[in-house]
């Protein structure tokens, strides 16, 4: 066997290893490591982690031993609480905001050389004085599109100025813009892509002030953004909602999907007992942001601490996480029907919500949180992602426990009709009359219900002969419903 030959043996062979195992990336002997942020690019991962500030880049197989030599984009950091980090090419961006004696600053790290050397360092904010920093894992965000355009989005917290804002840039700070206008923008998250010549940014926000969760498009590149659009709204008058993350991402056509992971406690109306609910759920818009319909719900209140998900261009659904004995990965098309992978991640010593997944091909590229050594460490694994079931996306196995069901009876009537209607979870829904032009006639109900079966009855006695539409929307689905009225 020629030298050639072998050496290409060993190669393969060392690719095969170092794609099964799970491979430290850290040195740190004890010193803190929180949980990573990756970019992916030209065949590297871009890898840092808040408070003990470091970059680490290695290829996509993995490191072929820990790395004791990152490099130190802030030396003279304090200790920064929030960090992020993008690349497209050879350009890398990476943020953090740390305290400084006058207060908490914004800054943000360049490389034009694929992270071998940092020689930009950019003051974009400082977004707290004085006071004692609000910690958040949503922001600051750097994003960059298909095409290397990069995208800054930071708050500025309460306390400077009296009251907090949500930043965007397009040219690292240079020029800004304020994002919503509710003061309390929270769990945000951003995605970028350039179609044709559209350079499209979408952010998603929950304004905890007024419990809706929204989105605003731009098609320029962040020159201008649409009106803030409904995604959903929450009913808090009888409880309380957290919304713990969002998340969002543009397909190749132009459709959006959002998704939410919230937990939320409602009390009955005679009952001294609550209920939680929630978990995350997708929402998936079709024209441009502002309609949206429900998609899946693809975990529970009781488990999106413990997932991390995407979505690829073909629109399957990507997920690792815990069912509590070990951990797998999932694909699915529709969010009900999976194929499943387990004990991915050795399951003993790792934290659960330290996990940070990109997409490298067929592969998910995993970072986390490991204290096998004993202490502390990022560790990675290049994980193979299962092919997702075949689902026929319009027969029933898209009917699931989450449909609303609507019905009326008589039907035709003249000029009543009972208006029968089931939601399968508790939720803030609103039930509105519209004629055949799709002109609102009016709104038959709007508030909070909790699961079961319910009926209006609806007089027609002051309208004109004809068909009307029933639409019941909560915060999962929108249905309607064809009446019809003759006299």
């Amino acid at each position: 066997m020629g030298v050639f030959m072998k050496k290409t043996i060993i190669s393969l062979l060392l690719c095969i290893i170092l794609y099964a195992q799970e491979l430290r990336v850290t040195d740190m002997n004890g010193y803190s490591v929180e949980a990573p942020k990756m970019a992916i690019s030209n065949g590297y991962v871009h890898l840092t982690y808040a408070t003990n500030y470091r970059y680490y880049k290695f290829p996509v197989t993995g490191p072929t031993s820990p790395i004791s030599n990152p490099i130190y984009l802030y030396p003279n950091q304090w200790g920064p609480y929030c960090v992020s980090i993008s690349a497209f090419n050879n350009n890398v961006y990476s943020s953090c905001i740390d305290w400084v004696h006058t207060g908490y600053n914004y800054y943000t790290f360049f490389s034009t050389n694929g992270g071998n050397n940092w020689p930009t360092q950019i003051f974009i904010d400082t977004v707290e004085q004085i006071n004692w920093l609000s910690l958040r894992k949503d922001l600051p965000n750097i994003v960059v599109d298909n095409n290397g355009n990069f995208y800054h989005l930071w708050y500025i917290f309460k306390n400077q100025g009296g009251t907090g804002k949500l930043m965007f840039s397009n040219d690292a700070g240079i020029t800004r813009k304020e994002i919503g206008d509710t003061n309390s923008e929270e769990a945000v998250s951003i995605y970028a892509r350039k179609i044709n010549e559209q350079n499209y940014v979408a952010i998603v926000y929950y304004s905890s002030q007024i419990g809706k969760v929204y989105c605003v498009l731009s098609s320029d590149g962040g020159q201008t953004f649409s009106q803030p659009y409904e995604i959903l709204r929450f009913d808090n008058d009888n409880g309380f909602t957290n919304v713990e993350k969002s998340w969002v991402k543009i397909m190749p056509n132009g459709d959006i999907y959002a998704a939410i992971s919230y937990l939320q406690m409602q009390f009955g109306n005679n009952d001294p007992n609550h209920e939680w609910m929630g978990g995350t759920f997708i929402y998936k818009s079709t024209d441009l942001g502002n309609n949206w319909d429900y998609f899946a719900q693809i975990d529970t209140i009781y488990e999106f601490y413990h997932t991390v998900f995407d979505m690829k261009d073909d629109g399957t659904i990507v997920k690792l996480f815990t069912d509590g004995l070990n951990f797998q990965i999932g694909s699915s098309k529709d969010g009900i029907n999976w194929n499943k992978t387990d004990n991915q991640v050795s399951r003993d010593s790792l934290y659960p919500n330290s996990f940070n997944m990109q997409f490298v091909d067929n592969k998910a590229a995993v970072a986390w949180i490991d204290n096998r050594t004993g202490h502390d460490e990022i560790y990675y694994k290049l994980i193979d992602i299962p092919s997702p079931p075949l689902v026929a996306i319009e027969n029933n196995l898209l009917k699931n426990r989450y449909d609303i069901t609507i019905k009326n009876y008589p039907n035709p009537f003249n000029p009543t009709t009972k208006i029968v209607y089931q939601i399968p979870v508790n939720s803030y829904l609103k039930i509105v009359l519209y004629d055949n032009s799709g002109k609102q006639i009016k709104t038959l109900y709007e508030g909070f219900q909790l699961k079961g079966e319910y009926n209006i009855d609806f007089n027609a006695s002051n309208l004109a002969t004809g068909v009307y539409f029933v639409e019941i929307n909560n915060t999962l689905q929108r249905k309607t419903h064809k009446i019809l009225y003759l006299k």
